[in-house]
């Protein structure tokens, strides 16, 4: 008799876990603080942004609710591998595979990265050796530049911060910067200064794929139901241009301007 409550006790102990886990419904989020992608407003205290608007769309298509963390990249990591958040939002598909994470379908694809620089710059990039002569701002965030980072004949200055490095090459300290117009314009649109304060290099780096990505990254043991489902959500969020929408909402924010053409679930005004 004793054993058969002791079978029982495990028994339920085991489907009462197994139902909790396979119900979650509610995920913490790691999101890097960069602007456009996410920023605080002028209170100091509301996370606003391109990644956290999406996620809010994908929240309300799919019924899983979110917990939003702001960390940096470094700390997004750790907190991952200890189990303490369950996602991070805004990275690379190259930084999720480097990692070794699982990933859904970009929201957002094709960004383009350029070389900034002063209209007025002595030395003007024209192609990419030329960065041999420069000291270049890079982004270190969730976007990985493989060639900057294994080519040794370019002194680089590293930031997770995009505006550190604008605010750098604003004031002279640094030749060029490497970023994509978002984080251009939300610079310079915070700070007050006319678009053409920078202006990107002719150097074309989507030769030398300078191209990125926007996922949500999970860690290896995360349920492949559930990222299925956020798959699903972005698709369906992508088809119905209600990504679209959010992206071309915040081009006219930043940019006063509205994309040129619109992809699937994307602003071609991020390539």
């Amino acid at each position: 008799m004793f054993n058969r409550i002791v079978r029982f006790f495990v028994a339920a102990v085991f489907m009462a876990v197994s139902f909790c886990a396979f119900s979650k419904d509610f995920f913490v989020v790691a999101l890097p603080v960069e602007g456009p992608w996410n920023y605080f407003q002028e209170d100091g205290e509301q996370l606003t942004g391109i990644d956290i608007d999406i996620l809010r769309a994908i929240s309300r298509e799919s019924g899983y609710k979110f917990e939003f963390k702001p960390m940096s990249p470094s700390r997004a990591m750790a907190e991952l591998k200890n189990d303490n958040i369950d996602a991070i939002a805004g990275v690379s598909s190259n930084f999720a595979t480097v990692n070794g994470l699982l990933f859904t379908k970009p929201y957002m694809s094709d960004i383009s990265q350029m070389v900034y620089q002063k209209p007025d710059a002595q030395k003007p990039v024209t192609k990419y050796k030329d960065l041999y002569t420069h000291v270049v701002g890079v982004i270190r965030t969730f976007s990985y530049f493989d060639e900057l980072d294994d080519d040794p004949l370019i002194t680089k200055e590293y930031s997770e911060d995009p505006e550190i490095l604008f605010g750098k090459l604003n004031s002279g300290e640094l030749d060029t910067v490497v970023a994509s117009e978002w984080e251009s314009a939300y610079y310079l649109t915070t700070h007050s200064l006319p678009l053409h304060t920078f202006v990107p290099a002719s150097v074309n780096l989507t030769k030398h794929r300078y191209q990125t990505d926007r996922v949500i990254a999970f860690g290896k043991g995360f349920d492949r139901g559930v990222l299925k489902k956020i798959q699903r959500t972005i698709i369906v969020l992508s088809e119905d241009n209600i990504i679209s929408t959010i992206v071309d909402s915040y081009w006219s924010k930043f940019m006063n301007s509205k994309p040129a053409a619109e992809g699937e679930g994307e602003s071609d005004s991020a390539r």
